[in-house]
């Protein structure tokens, strides 16, 4: 795991406890690096972990000796609880699809950060992965924001991106995210000095990163055009791998695909 850089010194952000919020392998890759951390101390894992299902995060904080908690949707009072429980001075959300409600993320002192798998303002929105591959972009990256009350968790101003990351040929939105991983906890610590400090980046220094926003990819928008390109319909089968899968139909009957054959 690599450092997490920051720049604050430990006078100016001793001890500052963290709750990290996900059941991603980028939570988990959170966790270890704050646990070495001079400045930022990890006091919690919040996730939403299924016993049927391996959690990485759930791993990494039994390993670093970290509380773990379980939140489902429908125990908004009792997360409220628990989370004014441990108090935390900064929340990161490694997974921002969990629904924590403003009034939980509001208890923490210096604010939230939260992941978003794009450079934004370049595709706002929850389907930012599979959007980057179907849109053939040439390049991606992460970006970590500030959490503002009542706005949209990726409309927030922006604490830093990572570098930027070459789209292979063979990218999916999984192989994409595993890269885009170790990246955004390259630049956490930049970003947690940056919200305790109440600096904010500038989108435009990002250069040719224009703002887009794409809805939630939905079943209209996989169907597969076979008057298009090839490398067009090679785009959206791997965009939508694994899924929700690219539709076509086969004697009238209605077929998703999974991945190219």
């Amino acid at each position: 795991v690599r450092e997490v850089r920051g720049r604050m010194s430990a006078g100016e952000c001793a001890h500052k406890s963290v709750l990290v919020v996900g059941d991603t392998q980028l939570a988990a890759l959170a966790l270890y690096a704050l646990a070495s951390h001079a400045t930022y101390r990890p006091v919690g894992l919040l996730h939403s972990h299924r016993p049927t299902k391996h959690c990485p995060s759930l791993d990494a904080a039994e390993r670093c000796g970290i509380s773990a908690h379980v939140y489902q949707s429908g125990e908004e009072e009792e997360l409220h609880e628990l989370v004014l429980g441990i108090l935390p001075d900064l929340i990161v959300l490694a997974s921002p699809a969990l629904p924590i409600p403003d009034q939980v993320l509001k208890l923490a002192r210096s604010g939230v950060c939260s992941f978003h798998p794009s450079l934004l303002p370049k595709h706002r929105g929850p389907s930012a992965l599979q959007w980057t591959v179907i849109n053939n972009d040439e390049f991606s990256g992460c970006t970590w924001v500030k959490m503002v009350p009542g706005v949209v968790r990726d409309a927030g101003p922006i604490l830093a991106h990572s570098p930027r990351v070459d789209l292979k040929a063979t990218e999916t939105p999984c192989s994409l995210l595993a890269r885009l991983e170790p990246l955004a906890v390259e630049c956490l610590g930049v970003s947690l000095d940056r919200l305790v400090m109440g600096e904010e980046e500038s989108w435009k220094s990002f250069g040719k990163v224009e703002p887009s926003t794409e809805g939630r990819l939905r079943a209209e928008h996989t169907w597969i055009d076979w008057s298009h390109p090839g490398n067009v319909i090679d785009c959206l089968l791997r965009g939508c791998e694994p899924w929700p899968g690219a539709l076509t139909t086969i004697a009238d009957i209605e077929v998703r695909s999974y991945g190219r054959a």
